[in-house]
């Protein structure tokens, strides 16, 4: 990387300002700590922060220390020597988001740093070694917009803001350490700034609604108050007694304390914001937010002791607010708010004062009278600074405005000090120097007379012109709307800009640098945001982002006073950028401009040469060539340059551009027509691709001689690359600076003026650095012709216009348009006058013929319609007509038919068949609507299908628990007629009887072995097994036929009986099939009875058993009954919700009558919001069919529209798939 040095900078942020010595004054600049000069010197950057900006400084004269906060998350603190520019120092975890505060001791060696939202911390910090130590840490519950040390102690500082003000003291005995603070409360006021007393016994505080407090410190609250809780009481009540007496006209001395050490010394009528304030050697000065500075007189110790001389005094008190008329600076408004020490609130009325406030200033004499003001007419201020021997007054303003005033400090002290309150006759302030800055983003840049001159264009409506050498503004025109964007041409010294209100003005700038304005024409209805000079052939091309149109003018002249308008054209998207085409080798006359859209395609667009033939001025796409190529992004700004190829002895052109996805491209601009692939076409690859900035931008200059790319982007880093036409080399960044904050715009503007560059951000500072020794630098060349120096006209000689009525003035496209008309419209006013000529005589004639059938006998008259020329073609028509009629009737009737057929169907499918309509209940306040689930009558049938599935289920899984039983009966049977022992308890034992061992049949001992002897034949074995089987088929089928039987016979609910005795088998005792016992019947019952009143969870399929389409079929039945049951529960709560609103409403207007009548009686008014029902409750009307929803094919024809209508909209008959 190259050395990149800054020249000077223009321009100021409206931070804090510190006075140093030799009539500077440091201050924030971009990303960086500047040395303004307060004599219009140039302003020289000292310090570069490390990131992206500057959140915070404090600075300390006697050690010539200067201490800043970086911005961006977990911030640091750096402290340099102003003189050395070094770093001395860096702290860290000081905040995690951002610092807001910066303060030094006097002696410079305290350091107090106080951040901002989330942890609001505050850290005292030892810098008189080299590495700093952390006194004390603590933090507050409010923003701290301001932090100052007390003169006399390095132990205590204050801090204010957002309302509040609290002292902290840092006090440490041996190794105990106590870090304590005191607030403040200064309700109902709102303290803002602050500034101590030279002897650091007094805290002035300014609030935000122009009133200015004095606390003392020295004063302790007694213990009794404390005791007794009214601690509070000392201001806030004797606040209110004042105000009271105040209101009455008896008003006492304000020199009595209100208590708790506090005072009021002034209360604005203005009510304009205290942005801040200083003391001075018996003063107070102050600086309101609308630009007005006031000194204050301070009480004394003798006005202190003669309250009561004072109570008797009823001439002039003090100056008034300008310093010309005498009266207290006293006003009362609003209402008096007493808070209590648990935080509530109690209103004590509304105290508006209905005295004369003249009466009110003759009858006390005030704490402090106004002994002079300055109107500075400027806006937002933010600061103001005495320097050392308060004979000069430093005020910086957030409109980029400095402003030094002139103290004639003799003049003042003799003024306080031996006649306080006295009008001051004599002016001992005057304003010595101001600032000439721009307020706000730098929009455009432009040079003339070979960069001599340097034109910028502002969001504050201002048009400037600049001495490049030492930055010294030489003219300046002021509008009221912002200059968008600017250029200039060279050869005739001048320059164009755009507005935001549409409009287009031309400048002349001579020699001296002085400027005129030789033409102002309103061109568009919106802003224009790119303008172009074309320096070949004196065209102008303004181009307006939001609806894309693109106006082509002509000098009219070879001065180029006069701007003509030749035509337009209109792109179907916004533009972005546009950059005019460089000539070919051949060199064509015909001028081209590409243009850069931010659907990713760039236009190039033929400048035409004459005026379009159309009325409008409109040219087609084709008449211009437009022809374009996609881009693989957006490019939000575009250059372009050339290049030759020795080799193959071929020039080729390239387009730079800044890519939105913040990278920098390089297309090569194709060279025959299918290159130029259109909107459709495929992007085209980018021959460079690199990464750019941090965050997207608009500026990029290509400086074609030394074949240098400069950028900026919105991170606020100015970036530069060599080598950029080469295509066999890659560009290398040469410079990468960060010169503007990253999180306020960073840069908007680049140009390049000979050695020089200018650089313009979004804060309106404009940087001026010398060009890198790979960059810019070029031998100086002679002029090719004497330079042309431009005359101003007298006629157009003035500093600034105003373009209010430029708004509502015609644009030169409607001039055209109403010249171009007028024409057509008087050949128009002619034909019509002609038809009418004609038409009159025709009437003439009729009217001539009726008057003659009246004079006419009775016999001889004709009616009306006997007048009538030819009878029978009068009848042809009419019957034409009624034909028509007829037949268009009938179709109308089709129609409508056939529509209502639709809209009836429609409204039984889809409402009139729904058992549960779709409703809506609403919140009162806040909140989302609630709906409930709407419930159709084809839900009956799968209720009863869900309801039959249920018992099919039940019915399934009780054969599935009596077959298991009926398997173990077998078991046992079979093996008790095989003569298988069965031991006793096991699970084929079928009775509770213990048979004695080897009595398996109930026979005695001595007939076993004889048993066992014998020989079971197989034939009796054989039947014995199909007997028993026989019985089980028998007995399960029996079982089933009962379940379903008593199915039916419930009329559809699923409710199973219990078994009779037929079901329980063989009672004779000679087979050998044993049933279950009764007990056992009575519990399975049992158990589907509650299985059909339990939940469907009890009955549903586990997931391993849905093997078979049957089965999931029921569990399908079986889902929907179970979302049928949630929704109809939800319906139930729903509908009680709605009731209940119903009836909270009725008792909230009961109410409310109530409280209207106790408000009469008080005599108060109050309004109060009551929660009604909403429209959409009407549900019976919320259903309509309207004709354009309704579409009826033609007889014959198959809509494709309606083909899809009936399978999706009304085809209800078919059950939902899916639950």
């Amino acid at each position: 990387m190259e050395t990149f040095m800054i020249e000077y900078g223009i321009g100021y942020q409206g931070t804090v300002l510190h006075v140093a010595e030799g009539d500077t004054a440091l201050a924030i600049c971009g990303n960086a700590i500047a040395s303004y000069s307060l004599k219009g010197g140039l302003n020289k950057p000292l310090i570069w922060g490390p990131r992206f900006g500057i959140s915070a400084s404090a600075f300390n004269p006697l050690n010539n220390w200067i201490a800043f906060a970086e911005k961006g998350l977990h911030p640091s603190v750096l402290v340099y020597e102003c003189g050395k520019q070094q770093l001395r120092t860096q702290l860290a975890g000081i905040a995690e988001v951002e610092v807001s505060a910066l303060a030094f001791s006097k002696d410079g060696f305290r350091l107090l740093t106080v951040s901002c939202e989330p942890d609001f911390k505050l850290c005292l910090w030892d810098l008189q070694e080299r590495e700093p130590s952390k006194l004390a840490e603590g933090s507050s519950d409010w923003l701290v917009e301001f932090a100052s040390f007390n003169p006399a102690s390095s132990e205590q500082f204050c801090i204010s803001g957002s309302g509040n003000v609290s002292v902290w003291t840092f006090e440490k005995n041996f190794h105990r350490t106590s870090f304590l603070c005191r607030d403040l409360f200064a309700r109902p006021y709102q303290p803002h700034c602050h500034s101590w007393s030279e002897d650091g016994q007094r805290v002035y505080i300014g609030c935000l609604k122009g009133e200015v407090l004095m606390f003392d410190l020295a004063f302790t609250p007694a213990l009794e108050a404390v005791e007794d809780d009214k601690s509070e009481r000392s201001f806030r009540e004797l606040v209110e007694d004042d105000l009271r007496v105040l209101i009455s006209g008896n008003l006492s001395s304000p020199e009595s304390s209100w208590g708790d050490g506090w005072q009021v010394l002034r209360v604005s009528q203005t009510m304009e914001r205290v942005a801040s304030i200083c003391t001075g050697e018996l003063h107070v000065v102050i600086a309101e937010a609308g630009g007005r500075v006031c000194w204050l007189s301070l009480p004394s110790a003798k006005s202190k002791g003669n309250s009561k001389e004072d109570k008797s005094d009823t001439k002039a008190d003090g100056a008034d607010l300008e310093g010309c008329t005498t009266g207290s600076d006293f006003s009362v408004e609003g209402d008096i708010d007493n808070n209590d020490d648990d935080g509530a609130t109690v209103s004590k009325g509304n105290c508006q004062s209905s005295v004369d406030f003249r009466t009110v200033e003759n009858s006390a004499k005030a704490a402090s009278t106004v002994v002079y003001s300055v109107n500075l007419d400027v806006m937002e201020v933010t600061n103001l600074m005495y320097d050392t021997d308060q004979t000069q007054l430093v005020v910086g303003a957030a409109s980029g405005c400095i402003v030094v005033i002139r103290i004639n400090k003799d003049l003042l002290v003799s003024t306080l000090s031996g006649q306080s309150g006295t009008a001051v006759t004599e002016n001992f302030a005057a304003i010595q120097w101001r600032s000439a800055y721009h307020y706000g983003p730098i929009h455009g840049f432009a040079t003339l007379a070979d960069g001599k001159f340097v034109l910028s264009s502002g969001h504050d409506g201002t048009v400037r012109v600049w001495e490049a050498d030492r930055g010294k503004e030489l003219s300046r025109h002021c509008f009221k709307s912002a200059q968008l964007c600017i250029d200039s041409h060279e050869g005739t010294s001048t320059a164009v800009t755009g507005s935001a209100n549409g409009s287009l003005c031309m400048f002349k700038v001579d020699s001296m640098g002085r400027s005129a304005i030789v033409s102002q024409n309103k061109l568009h209805t919106s802003s224009i945001d790119k303008v172009s000079f074309d320096k070949n052939s004196n065209h102008v091309i303004a181009a307006c982002k939001a609806d894309g149109r693109l106006y082509f003018l002509k000098c009219g002249s070879s001065d180029l006073d006069e701007l003509e308008l030749i035509g337009f054209t209109t792109l179907d998207d916004i533009i972005l950028s546009i950059a005019w085409d460089l000539p070919t080798a051949q060199g064509k006359d015909d001028a081209y401009l590409l243009v850069s859209l931010s659907r990713g395609e760039i236009v190039k667009v033929k400048v035409p040469s004459c005026r379009a033939s159309s009325a409008n001025l409109f040219f087609d796409n084709k008449w211009l060539n437009c022809m374009s190529f996609r881009t693989q992004v957006p490019l939000t700004s575009i250059s372009v340059g050339k290049y030759y190829l020795e080799k193959e002895k071929v020039e080729r052109k390239v387009v730079w551009g800044m890519g939105q996805d913040k990278k920098l491209q390089q297309y090569r601009i194709p060279e025959n027509l299918q290159g130029w692939s259109g909107s459709s076409g495929n992007p085209l690859h980018s021959h460079f691709n690199m990464p750019g900035h941090a965050k997207p931008g608009a500026a990029l200059v290509l400086h074609l001689k030394t074949s240098t790319l400069i950028t900026g982007a919105e991170d606020g880093a100015l970036q530069i690359r060599d080598v950029v036409l080469d295509p066999l080399r890659q560009p290398q960044k040469v410079v990468d600076v960060q010169l503007y904050d990253g999180y306020l715009g960073g840069i908007t503007a680049i140009v390049v003026a000979e050695e020089r560059l200018f650089i313009g951000g979004a804060n309106g500072v404009i940087f001026s650095a010398e060009a890198p020794a790979a960059g810019l630098k070029l031998a100086s060349a002679a002029p090719a012709g004497k330079p042309r120096i431009s005359i101003i006209p007298e006629r157009t000689k003035h500093d600034s216009i105003s373009d209010g009525d430029i708004s509502s003035q015609l644009s030169m496209l409607e001039k055209y348009q109403r010249t171009s008309g007028t024409r057509s419209a008087v050949a128009l006013q002619e034909y019509r006058s002609e038809v009418k000529k004609r038409l009159q005589k025709i009437k003439q004639e009729f009217h001539d013929l009726v008057d003659k059938n009246e004079k006419a006998p009775d016999l001889e008259k004709l009616t009306l319609g006997e007048l009538i020329v030819d009878m029978d073609l009068e009848c042809e028509l009419r019957s034409q007509g009624q034909k028509r009629v007829d037949g268009v009737r009938e179709q109308v009737i089709k129609d409508n038919y056939k529509k209502d057929i639709i809209a009836e169907r429609i409204k039984h499918e889809c409402w009139q068949d729904v058992t549960e309509a779709g409703k809506h209940v609403w919140p009162f306040v806040q909140g989302s609507e609630v709906p409930n689930f709407p419930s159709h009558k084809k839900f009956i049938s799968y209720t009863r299908a869900a309801h039959v599935t249920k018992a099919l289920r039940i019915i399934e899984m009780q054969e599935n628990d009596y077959t298991k039983e009926l398997k173990l009966i077998v078991s046992s049977n079979m093996d008790n007629s095989l003569g298988i022992a069965t031991a006793p308890g096991s699970p084929h034992s079928m009775g509770s009887d213990i048979v004695p061992d080897g009595d398996l049949t109930g026979r005695s001992k001595e007939d076993a072995p004889a048993e066992k002897e014998q020989a079971i034949e197989p034939s009796a074995q054989q039947t014995s097994i199909e007997g028993a089987t026989q019985k089980v088929e028998e007995a399960v089928p029996s079982r089933r036929s009962s379940i379903i039987t008593a199915h039916d016979a419930a009329g559809g609910k699923s409710v199973i009986e219990p078994e009779t005795g037929s079901n329980k088998g063989a009672t004779d005792g000679s087979s050998s099939l044993h049933t279950p016992e009764e007990d056992a019947e009575e519990s399975e019952a049992l158990t589907a009875e509650l299985l059909e009143k339990g939940p469907i969870e009890s009955v549903l399929y586990n997931a391993f058993d849905l093997t078979t389409s049957k089965r999931k079929r029921t569990q399908r039945f079986l889902l929907f009954r179970q979302l049928h049951l949630i929704r109809e529960v939800f319906n139930t709560k729903f509908k009680n919700f709605e009731e209940n609103k119903e009836s909270i409403i009725e008792k909230i207007e009961e109410m409310y009558l109530r409280i209207l009548e106790l408000q009469k009686k008080l005599g108060l008014k109050d309004d109060f919001i009551l929660p009604q029902l909403e429209n959409h409750d009407d549900y019976e009307s919320a259903f309509t069919v309207k004709d354009e929803e309704v579409h009826a094919p033609k007889p014959g024809v198959k809509s494709p529209s309606m083909d899809t209508m009936d399978r999706k909209g009304y085809d209800c008959s078919k059950p939902e798939e899916t639950f």
